[in-house]
Order: C-alpha cells, then sequence, then structure tokens
C-alpha cells in the first residue's frame, strides 16, 4: 500500500497579491511608505457609424479599485528596479519566498548580503513586484498594510 501525501501551497497575503501599479515611494529616517493601487480601464464607444477624428480623440479613462499603503519601519535597505534593469540582473537560483506580486523572501542573495552586517535582531525581505517596477525591502520589523477598496459602485467606479 502507497501513501500519496498532497503538499499544500500555503499562499503568503493572499488579500495583497493584486496587479499593483506604483503611485508613491516616500524613504524616511524611520520608516519607507510605499503607495500603490490597481485601477479599472473604461470601454471606449464603439467606432460604428462615428467618424474617425471623434474616434482618436475619445479619452482613455481610468478608475481606481484599491489602494495600499505598505508602510515598512526600521527599514535597512530600498532598491528600485524598473523592468528594463530587471531584465539583466542575474538570476539567483537559490532564492526561496512565498506569494507573486508582495513577496516574503527566506532566502535571497540580497538577504545573504546584509545578514553578514553586525546587526542586531532578525533580517526581512520583502518584495513588491509591480506592473512596471521591482521594490526590494529589507527591514528588522514586518510591514504594516493599509489596503482601502472602492465602495460606490457606478458605471465610472467599475466592478468590485
Amino acid at each position: 500500500m502507497r501513501y500519496h501525501f498532497a503538499v499544500t501551497n500555503i499562499s503568503f497575503a493572499p488579500e495583497l497579491q493584486r496587479d499593483w501599479q506604483l503611485v508613491s515611494l516616500t524613504v524616511l529616517p524611520k520608516e519607507t511608505v510605499i503607495t500603490v493601487h490597481t485601477t479599472f480601464s473604461h470601454g471606449v464607444p464603439s467606432p460604428v457609424g462615428r467618424d474617425g477624428s471623434s474616434i482618436m480623440s475619445y479619452p482613455a479613462i481610468y478608475s481606481e479599485r484599491e489602494q495600499a499603503d505598505f508602510t515598512f519601519p526600521k527599514c535597512l535597505c530600498v532598491r528600485l528596479l524598473d523592468e528594463a534593469t530587471l531584465s539583466m540582473l542575474e538570476a539567483n537560483p537559490d532564492q526561496q519566498f512565498e506569494g507573486k506580486a508582495f513577496r516574503r523572501y527566506t532566502k535571497s542573495a540580497l538577504l545573504d548580503v546584509h545578514a553578514k552586517l553586525p546587526l542586531p535582531g532578525v533580517l526581512y525581505h520583502y518584495q513588491l513586484n509591480l506592473s512596471n517596477e521591482s521594490v526590494d525591502i529589507i527591514c528588522q520589523v514586518a510591514p504594516i498594510v493599509s489596503l482601502r477598496r472602492a465602495f460606490i459602485q457606478d458605471k465610472l467606479a467599475g466592478e468590485a
């Protein structure tokens, strides 16, 4: 008789795994605050029966769905990379993490570099994979996340 054990994949903070877009990144002496949001794109009217000028001049309309503030107290390192830089990075085959858009690393090259410094306490490595950027944070305390969702339902708010 054989036993097969199914390994369950425990997702890290599933409510924060969104297609985030960077709004602002503020680095202060005592904390780092990253503000991100998700948006909804509205449809364009049908081009049938319309002249080319009115079709090409129609505005792109976006509504915000969710916004979040990631506050990292006792932050030691912040690294912001754009999508062009990401393609040139070396692959780190030994990295271990949980999550997709918001990651928590248990092993990474960046964490190894900072672990060699004589710092008291435990170090944490988090990463936000945004639509066009990637933000790596090394800190001594877990982040505080404030999540806000749009609650008004109308044609411009999109689907909740």
